[in-house]
């Protein structure tokens, strides 16, 4: 058995797997979140191995998004089953897993049916994402839709639906002095004494940008397409269901909806909001550190 651990948006994971993560094909994605294995309680242990995933006979479905992925319930005591399925290739199978966790989402089986040996583990794609999304609500935070970037030592995050200019800030920020994009698809937020901070994830957007980076938040932008720039500072009640709509949420389970719009609410408490209504051209960048 090989004993890994992840460090992701100040979240332990211990992965317990039957072979290493090169051939697991997860080092690519998930490499620059390794950390040592000696040191405190995970926050999630997650044991991988290669099976049947198929979801319980049992099992009611009560989630499913349309896409990647359904969740079910099934059993006593609150369980759920993440079915994942990736379409395969012209001449490939499906990359196809389920995803079991009790109701903390600390205790995590992953079972798999990879097409190919040493084809990459869905660990490093919606299954490892859905484990970081849940699990970091009870640690008062929250994964954002969203476009990060680091500027003079913290963390700008600009929040918005595909379309609304994410990559295209990410890549504006890129040549200016003192700042770095950090990801340009997703964001992670955690709530801490006086504050928050922003962090990168492994997954990003198209471009494959994500970096593993830990920043006080400064400021958090709601993006809109418009005319002109225009960065207009949003009241708490505002800005709550404009940021709701742009998170990850859990939308299967009433009680983890409620951690969700907690840590939402007490995000905006901390932490200046702005509708930025924007055209898509650089000179939004001096509006930008104007007011955030």
């Amino acid at each position: 058995m090989h004993l890994n651990r992840l460090r992701i948006a100040d979240l332990l994971l211990e992965l317990r797997a039957p072979l290493p993560p090169a051939e697991l094909g997860i080092e690519q994605m998930l490499g620059p979140f390794f950390c040592p294995v000696a040191g405190p309680a995970a926050d999630v242990v997650l044991n991988w191995v290669e099976g049947d995933p198929s979801p319980p006979s049992q099992a009611r479905l009560v989630y499913d998004p349309g896409e990647i992925w359904r969740m079910y319930a099934a059993g006593e005591g609150g369980a759920f089953h993440a079915h994942i399925r990736y379409p395969g290739g012209q001449h490939e199978a499906p990359a196809e897993a389920l995803l079991t966790t009790d109701p903390a989402w600390s205790r995590v089986r992953l079972i798999e049916r990879r097409p190919r040996a040493g084809g990459a583990s869905l660990l490093s794609l919606g299954a490892g994402e859905l484990v970081v999304r849940t699990r970091i609500l009870f640690g008062r935070g929250i994964v954002l839709h969203a476009c990060g970037i680091e500027d003079r030592g913290s963390a700008l995050v600009f929040v918005g639906h595909s379309g609304a200019g994410k990559s295209t800030l990410a890549r504006l920020w890129s040549a200016v002095v003192g700042a770095a994009p950090i990801n340009d698809d997703r964001m992670a937020v955690r709530l801490f004494k006086g504050g928050a901070r922003a962090y990168g994830l492994p997954w990003g957007g198209s471009a494959g940008l994500a970096r593993n980076r830990r920043l006080v938040l400064r400021a958090l932008f709601l993006l809109e397409q418009a005319a002109a720039h225009e960065a207009i500072p949003l009241a708490r009640q505002a800005a709550l269901p404009l940021l709701l709509a742009r998170g990850f949420l859990p939308f299967w389970d009433r009680d983890l909806m409620a951690r969700a719009v907690a840590v939402a609410e007490a995000l905006l408490q901390n932490v200046p909001a702005y509708l930025l209504r924007w055209k898509l051209d650089p000179s939004v960048i001096q509006l930008i550190r104007s007011v955030g």
